[in-house]
């Protein structure tokens, strides 16, 4: 269960009798409901995410959700399809709506192992902008893959999807000193090219922008 994730377990303390020593630095859990963890932890990831029932209607949305290009109507009018199609395949399922603006935005339905109060399985559908910058930070990236913050930054645009001579107007150096980041995030990334480097970075869950 997915709520089973985040689900504290807590061990009882020895009695004092048998000489136990309390523990110091004993971990300290939220009061909050482990559905409310979860869905701080959804926000917290900026990943724009919608929970509908087995009718489609949509139950509860993510910070993302409501930052997403895809209006929750327009969301709310492809759901009821793609749960009966995800229903009836037992697996994810996708499609791809209109935005309010800019590119198409790509809905993906996935069964939960959750039900809803009284209206059976509930589904997570996903809304992803088809052509929309990673926000991934440059920093994070440069922890994981031991890239320097020049060479963090350089690889970050790339996976946004700019080209080299944009990249060094945008930064305002030379076209040379990209290319010698770009070739030392290949190699410390284990990147064979830009097609596999943007499909390394995407598996990095995006940064919520942050006002």
């Amino acid at each position: 269960m997915l709520l089973d994730l985040v689900t504290p377990t807590i061990h009882p303390t020895p009695p004092k009798d048998i000489g136990a020593t309390p523990a110091v630095n004993a971990p300290v859990f939220p009061s909050a409901s482990p559905s409310a963890l979860v869905a701080a932890a959804l926000d917290s990831l900026g990943l724009a995410l919608f929970v509908v029932d087995s009718f489609g209607r949509i139950v509860a949305t993510s910070q993302g959700g409501r930052d997403c290009a895809a209006s929750s109507a327009a969301v709310a009018a492809a759901a009821p399809a793609l749960v009966r199609r995800a229903r009836r395949d037992g697996r994810a399922v996708g499609q791809s709506i209109d935005a309010d603006r800019g590119s198409p935005v790509w809905l993906v339905a996935t069964p939960m192992e959750l039900q809803g109060s009284e209206s059976g399985p509930l589904y997570a559908i996903q809304a992803v902008d088809s052509q929309g910058p990673q926000q991934i930070d440059a920093r994070l990236l440069g922890e994981l893959c031991g890239l320097t913050p020049a060479e963090a930054q350089v690889v970050r645009l790339v996976a946004d999807g700019l080209a080299p001579k944009l990249i060094a107007t945008r930064l305002g150096v030379s076209l040379a000193t990209v290319k010698t980041h770009l070739h030392r995030g290949f190699r410390k990334t284990g990147a064979r090219g830009q097609a596999d480097l943007v499909r390394r970075i995407a598996r990095v869950a995006p940064q919520r922008k942050t006002p």
